[in-house]
């Protein structure tokens, strides 16, 4: 598990790294490496690492759900303009490209380090599993979530994509 986590953190970091380098490329004269940002975001991240109660979180998340969600809506409306004939994609892919369609399943539903924290912090713990449960619903909103931009973004860069999508959208000041 702690590999596992290990991975998806530096994910996480390359993700916000090439994201802001990007962003600051394109829109500014400031030019730092992806080492450098990396660097930059590990201190804030740190700090933030250091909040051992999941209540002291919450206001955060709550705040990051809101900003993940309009980038979300902003994503999938540039996704929408497709600009490629469906038929130039193939139907069905190569199956040497599972191994990666496992590893972006099990990045996807990576929140397995938290289940057992937020299960123990819950008022009423039996509403964590149920059929409606709060994990089940939370991993099917994933599931859909992911399948929608997956297939829409698949559909609009095709085999073209880069390894973070907004990498792809167009840049415009």
């Amino acid at each position: 598990m702690f590999l596992a986590q290990f991975g998806f953190c530096c994910v996480y970091f390359v993700f916000m790294a090439d994201n802001l380098k990007q962003f600051f490329d394109q829109t500014s004269n400031i030019h730092i490496s992806q080492a450098g940002w990396i660097a930059l975001i590990l201190v804030p991240i740190m700090a933030l690492c250091t909040i051992r109660e999941l209540k002291a979180l919450a206001p955060l998340a709550a705040i990051a759900n809101v900003v993940y969600l309009i980038a979300v809506c902003i994503v999938l409306q540039q996704l929408f303009q497709i600009e490629r004939p469906t038929w130039s994609l193939p139907a069905v892919a190569n199956w040497s490209t599972l191994p990666l369609f496992f590893g972006t399943v099990m990045f996807a539903f990576e929140g397995v380090a938290v289940v057992l924290p937020i299960e123990n912090q819950m008022d009423e713990p039996l509403h964590f599993i149920t059929h409606n449960g709060v994990l089940n619903t939370s991993c099917f909103l994933v599931l859909i979530l992911y399948m929608t931009v997956g297939f829409f973004g698949y559909l609009r860069f095709g085999d073209g994509i880069m390894d973070t999508l907004t990498l792809n959208l167009p840049q415009t000041k």
